[in-house]
């Protein structure tokens, strides 16, 4: 695992009672948590802090399997990948915050890793076609770009802060409407199996599409918590819906997660939308006073706002690096008055199960 985790002696001696802490020394002796500079009361449990999140859902051509357009095909190149990637990591680096980057696995692999592990991907039908029918044309093709790209993985790696977490094997939509046991198994499977490869565990994940489906087998993979889906499956009037929050300056935060069958269900948060088409229109005043306005308000009510987005909405999306650094730059000042806790979704979910522990409700 690529984060730095808390500590078996962390948790034993600092359990969590009345007390004082200083969010300082934390950040000193124990690098997994992100502490401010002043002291703030602890009651019992920990998770009625404010929490921000940040995940991304990283995914090149497989986000799009199923229908890749040509524009996808001239944005979505390895070489424009590997610039997003580099300048989301500078952006959270300029600002000290770290973030859950959740990898589709296969995009994590060069060319000789899939050639050498082929049978890890499986033809299955979704929505009458094979969803893998594109990436074999490609790759028969030697048509390499958006599909195979290690570099962003290595790049996220590299800096020991983030989490790495999985975003399925091949972006397979998971809907227990929409594929069999069968398939989630076999993605699953294909997922452990690069987990051993890389060397590495992914302990969270995030659904493709934002569709959970069996959720309750997750937990036989080793993964601790997932990010849960806010409407659902998209249809035009959730898209809609989507956009409209984006005009909503008013903006709440989310209640903490919960614990089902000892897997947490982390709040799904709301998508820094790719302003490309109507949401470029949007100001970026409106924007960020609606993400400040939701920051406020879980700093108010002690509850989390978690920001989602995809890496590559970076590469044409209209100053999205600007509106990302500036939402960036005011939680910073927040975690540095010690008023909220930046977490991945790994340092969420452990919290959560450890708290769920030692009140004896964990099932």
């Amino acid at each position: 695992m690529v984060i730095c985790r808390l500590s078996s002696s962390w948790q034993t001696e600092h359990s969590i009672q009345e007390k004082s802490v200083s969010y300082h020394e934390g950040l000193q002796q124990h690098r997994g948590l992100t502490w401010g500079t002043n002291r703030i009361l602890l009651i019992n449990n920990v998770m009625r802090q404010p929490v921000f999140i940040i995940s991304f859902d990283c995914e090149g051509k497989w986000g799009v399997a199923d229908n890749i357009t040509e524009y996808d095909c001239h944005i979505l190149t390895n070489q424009n990948l590997n610039l997003a990637y580099q300048r989301l990591v500078d952006i959270l680096d300029k600002r000290g915050l770290k973030a859950t980057f959740a990898f589709v696995g296969a995009f994590t692999m060069s060319f000789d890793e899939f050639q050498a592990n082929c049978g890890w991907f499986k033809d299955i039908p979704f929505n009458g076609k094979n969803w893998l029918a594109r990436f074999r044309k490609d790759m028969a093709e030697k048509t390499l770009d958006g599909w195979l790209n290690p570099i962003p993985f290595e790049i996220v790696k590299h800096k020991q802060q983030h989490e790495i977490a999985s975003h399925g094997f091949t972006h397979l939509p998971l809907s227990k409407n929409l594929i069999s046991e069968e398939a989630f198994q076999h993605e699953m499977k294909a997922i452990s199996m690069l987990s051993e490869m890389k060397g590495l565990s992914f302990d969270t994940f995030i659904y493709p599409r934002n569709l959970v489906g069996y959720p309750y087998l997750l937990r036989a993979y080793n993964f601790i918590g997932y990010r849960d889906s806010l409407y659902g499956e998209r249809t035009r009037l959730k898209r809609i819906r989507y956009l409209l929050d984006e005009l909503n300056i008013k903006q709440t935060a989310q209640v903490h997660g919960t614990l089902e069958e000892n897997l947490v269900k982390i709040p799904p948060g709301y998508f820094l939308n790719w302003r490309v088409h109507l949401r470029r229109m949007i100001p970026l005043s409106i924007i960020t006073r609606r993400w400040r306005h939701a920051i406020e308000k879980a700093i108010e009510n002690n509850e989390v706002i978690h920001l989602t987005s995809h890496p590559q909405d970076f590469i044409d999306g209209d100053s999205q690096y600007r509106l990302f650094d500036e939402i960036l730059k005011f939680v910073a000042k927040k975690q540095r008055n010690g008023e909220i806790l930046n977490l991945t979704q790994y340092e969420y979910s452990n919290m959560i199960l450890k708290e769920c522990s030692q009140r004896g409700t964990c099932k």
